[in-house]
């Protein structure tokens, strides 16, 4: 049986998602967009140009994503590798959706951390954010390539799209979690992209990397002034900043706790 996917989905995730549908003609462009796009051209190019894993390619990795379906009660997506030294993985597609990861995540990561990066893309399915993902993923490459001055006209939905996109990671970071039964993982993965890379990460520093996120808030708590300077800096990224991420998932896990219906153990071959 599928988990209720409102039980991972954000308060801020939620709270920008409602606000962007209230931007004028939102929903009005998304139909048009979604009408003049054909998100299988995108499949086809993926499906043309990369590694699609399977029983027979990567079957180990592939089988992560079999179990975390599983667990979640969701369709198996499409699963691609493609060349590129940055680690990183993402979901595009609304009818069908496929993930595709990089060679540089492949050769970077642990498998545990694999695992846990295909939980989170999952988490991105079963929160329903792929639609909306896709198409600013789209609009964004598009804006910013072709339509030249209407871009500026068009700049303040961009953000709110940029908006949204960064708290429906906090979401899907709650999916990973689930699925892997514990945030040390997701702590681990997140300073090796920060930039421990291949440094063995112990629980000393993990500790030191929560409590950096905990000062990185008593900066802003009580400056308006910083905020705003903040919400200017980050206004086009479409990632929250790690240490806000370790920080959320961690304390939303602690306190769901016994809330949420467990999932199967990772297997074996996931342990470090």
């Amino acid at each position: 049986m599928q988990i209720d996917y409102k039980s991972f989905i954000h308060p801020q995730d939620r709270a920008a998602l409602e606000a962007l549908k209230k931007v004028p003609f939102f929903d009005t462009a998304v139909k048009a967009f979604m009408k003049v796009y054909d998100e299988r051209v995108q499949h086809a190019i993926n499906m043309a140009s990369n590694v699609r894993l399977g029983p027979n390619q990567y079957p180990e990795v592939y089988g992560y994503l079999v179990e975390i379906c599983a667990k979640l009660g969701i369709e198996v997506p499409e699963l691609y590798i493609m060349l590129g030294p940055a680690p990183n993985a993402w979901t595009f597609g609304d009818t069908k959706p496929f993930i595709t990861i990089t060679s540089g995540l492949m050769s970077m990561a642990k498998p545990r951390e694999i695992y846990a990066t295909l939980a989170h893309e999952c988490g991105h399915i079963i929160c329903r954010h792929v639609l909306y993902s896709s198409v600013a993923a789209k609009l964004f490459q598009l804006g910013y390539g072709v339509f030249g001055l209407v871009r500026a006209a068009a700049q303040p939905l961009m953000w709110a799209f940029q908006y949204w996109r960064r708290k429906s990671e906090l979401s899907a970071d709650r999916v990973e979690a689930y699925c892997l039964g514990e945030t040390d993982t997701f702590i681990r993965e997140s300073m090796r992209f920060c930039g421990c890379g291949d440094v063995e990460i112990t629980p000393e520093m993990m500790e030191a990397f929560l409590k950096q996120a905990e000062a990185y808030e008593g900066e802003l708590k009580d400056s308006f002034y910083e905020k705003a300077l903040q919400a200017f800096y980050i206004k086009d990224m479409d990632h929250p900043f790690m240490t806000i991420r370790c920080l959320e998932v961690k304390r939303w896990f602690d306190a769901m706790k016994g809330e949420l219906p467990a999932p199967a153990d990772a297997s074996e071959r996931l342990m470090w």
